[in-house]
């Protein structure tokens, strides 16, 4: 009967420990999946931004190409 005790007693401690394990587990998964989230979300602003990027280096390469247009007609004329 003591053997039963005892290893009931034991086996109540390994379930405890293993619920321990699995609730550390639980809440470093959750943290991991939030920086996942975090690190998606960054990266979709970084593609927005860099669309704006493109845009605005379009821009200003058609107002070089423009100027450098206006300085030979320039030219051409004196």
């Amino acid at each position: 009967m003591e053997q039963i005790t005892a290893t009931a007693k034991q086996n109540a401690g390994n379930a405890r420990q293993a619920n321990s394990l699995v609730t550390t587990a639980k809440a470093a998964t959750e943290l991991g999946g939030s920086a996942v989230q975090e690190v998606v979300e960054t990266m979709g602003q970084i593609s927005d931004q860099s669309v704006r990027i493109a845009d605005i280096t379009a821009v200003i390469e058609s107002m070089a190409t423009r100027s450098r247009s206006a300085v030979s007609v320039f030219r051409l004329a004196t």
